[in-house]
């Protein structure tokens, strides 16, 4: 039984692996907003499935029902995360949250952040990433940015647009740091991996 089941699970990420590069192979017109964050936000939920949740030792997370995505600054995805809502990663839902950089400012706000899984900062936010990230450094929390040098500064992964195509790069010296176990798969898939 269990060899089955480790056969259901290696197919299941073949076809997941074969996806996400479907996902960034679809170019768009420059300006086409709406289009390009549907791919990023496809590619958020197919990062997420790459983290080795469960073999991170986050206070508590075995017993969270949900894993948390917060939202930082202006949402390019205009509610387009939503979606994510209705899905989920191994037994947990994502619930969705938001926050602008001045809710941050009290001990709440941080907090709460804090309690994420996964935060996406906004381009809005460029000036802030060091603080935003800095805030959350010692929390098991995956960064993911929407400028092509967060990853090359103080974020996990970062997107680009290279050629018409959504890209991403990771630091994997980050994620060390901030205790984010990500597999080698999707390492692989990246278009460039920041490590010592």
């Amino acid at each position: 039984m269990q060899y089955v089941r480790n056969k259901i699970i290696v197919v299941a990420l073949s076809l997941l692996l074969c996806a996400i590069p479907a996902i960034g192979q679809e170019s768009f017109a420059a300006g086409d907003k709406e289009k390009e964050y549907k791919v990023k936000a496809a590619f958020v939920y197919n990062f997420m499935k790459f983290i080795d949740w469960e073999g991170m030792a986050i206070s508590g997370f075995k017993d969270k029902p949900d894993i948390g995505l917060g939202i930082v600054g202006d949402d390019p995805f205009d509610g387009g995360l939503e979606a994510l809502k209705s899905k989920t990663i191994g037994d947990k839902k994502i619930t969705v949250y938001y926050f602008s950089f001045d809710s941050l400012a009290d001990e709440a706000g941080s907090k709460q952040l804090s309690s994420c899984n996964v935060v996406f900062i906004s381009k809005s936010e460029q000036k802030h990433y060091a603080e935003i990230t800095g805030k959350i450094a010692d929390s098991n929390v995956l960064t993911i940015g929407d400028e092509d040098s967060f990853a090359n500064s103080c974020g996990v992964i970062s997107f680009d647009i290279e050629k018409g195509k959504v890209c991403f790069d990771i630091n994997l010296n980050n994620a060390k740091k901030s205790g984010i176990k990500i597999d080698v798969k999707l390492l692989k898939l990246a278009r460039k991996v920041y490590k010592d």
